[in-house]
């Protein structure tokens, strides 16, 4: 999984005071996208180890409400599967930490999805909200 931007203090993306992941990869191509060039599944840096520990730091500071999970896209299978591991991390130890995700999907499509064999993975994504 790449990402394509972090910001440690973002008021923008969710209630509070943030921490704001933007994964790179969208195949929905919404007309007048705010962030075309995520659309690319290789733009920006990797997603290493690293950079989990830098973020869960950032995370980690009292005036931080939560994380949220933008894109690009982060409900794609390639992104969960880059993002559970990560997620598990976070509620593990910053468990009075919310998390919010924007997705191109509707609510009903993600739910018909995760019944798929290829989506199975989504089922513990949603248990880490």
């Amino acid at each position: 999984m790449y990402y394509a931007e972090i910001k440690n203090f973002d008021v923008a993306n969710g209630p509070g005071v943030r921490v704001s992941l933007f994964v790179s990869g969208c195949p929905h191509a919404c007309p007048g996208c705010f962030n075309e060039i995520a659309w690319n599944y290789r733009y920006g840096a990797p997603f290493t180890e690293e950079v989990e520990e830098e973020l869960l730091s950032a995370l980690a500071r009292e005036e931080i409400q939560g994380l949220s999970l933008l894109g690009g896209e982060p409900l794609v299978p390639v992104n969960l599967h880059g993002l559970l591991p990560f997620l598990r991390k976070v509620k593990a130890r910053l468990p009075k930490k919310d998390i919010w995700s924007y997705s191109g999907y509707t609510y009903e499509e993600l739910m018909s999805r995760r019944r798929r064999k290829r989506w199975k993975s989504f089922s513990p994504i949603l248990r880490c909200w």
